[in-house]
């Protein structure tokens, strides 16, 4: 196709057919790459925050246990 139609600048039947499947294409390949975008967007949100929650009951146990610690030692 490239050789015979392409290279020399030549029209061929079903060229507006062939833009407008493109064109179909280009809009569906666009929707896919934006819900992959978005799911891969939530699922890193989602791990961010449950790190965040693990390392919150931790501080909240370290500090628990510091305050122990100096009520013992006073």
């Amino acid at each position: 196709i490239i050789q015979q139609y392409v290279e020399p600048r030549r029209l061929f039947p079903g060229l507006k057919q062939a833009v407008i499947d493109f064109e179909m294409h280009h809009r569906t390949v666009k929707n896919v790459l934006m819900a992959a975008q978005a799911a891969l967007n939530k699922g890193s949100a989602d791990g961010e925050r449950r790190a965040n929650t693990v390392l919150n009951r931790i501080a909240a146990k370290m500090r628990q246990r510091r305050s122990n610690t100096r009520g013992t030692n006073a």
